[in-house]
């Protein structure tokens, strides 16, 4: 699927069969792609800056805490930051 906005810039989508969104290519060629688990939920977001953001649920299926990464150049990865979600 593509998306064209009144400046004529592109950008490209695509799902799996479920109707998920596997991937974001945006105008200016920065990617975006995303993972699923088993039940469906969003699992992992990676962009073309490096950043590689993982989201954690209960057994109910709720989100519970999200760790984002940023990784260099070089591939290493920093200490991630966390946002943990209490009910």
């Amino acid at each position: 699927m593509e998306l064209i906005d009144a400046n004529r810039h592109t950008t490209r989508f695509t799902y799996d069969r479920s109707n998920r969104q596997l991937s974001e290519t945006r105008p200016g060629g920065q990617r975006l792609s995303y993972t699923y688990d088993s039940a469906g939920n969003l699992k992992t977001q990676t962009d073309g800056n490096g950043r590689h953001t993982i989201h954690s649920y209960d057994d109910r299926t709720r989100l519970t805490r999200t760790d984002i990464y940023e990784f260099t150049g070089a591939g290493a990865r920093s200490s991630p930051s966390t946002i943990s979600i209490t009910r």
